[in-house]
């Protein structure tokens, strides 16, 4: 996937989240404050990180969106 593709499909799925967000605001609560959201996809296992970094979300990206710890 080419820079510019993978730009265009994080554009739309950020629009996508933000929908979901509208529907169901309590999924808010499962991300950190402050935080930058990195979409990952479908298959992605999981992410080794020090512990105080909690800057990150990951947001998998399956038929909905879940937070990916």
């Amino acid at each position: 996937m080419t820079n510019k593709e993978q730009i265009i499909r994080n554009i739309g799925l950020s629009f996508d989240f933000l929908k979901v967000i509208a529907k169901s605001p309590s999924m808010l609560e499962t991300l950190n404050e402050n935080s930058s959201i990195e979409f990952v996809e479908k298959d992605f296992k999981s992410v080794k990180r020090p512990v105080k970094d909690n800057r990150r979300n990951f947001i998998k990206v399956k038929s909905s969106f879940e937070t990916v710890k």
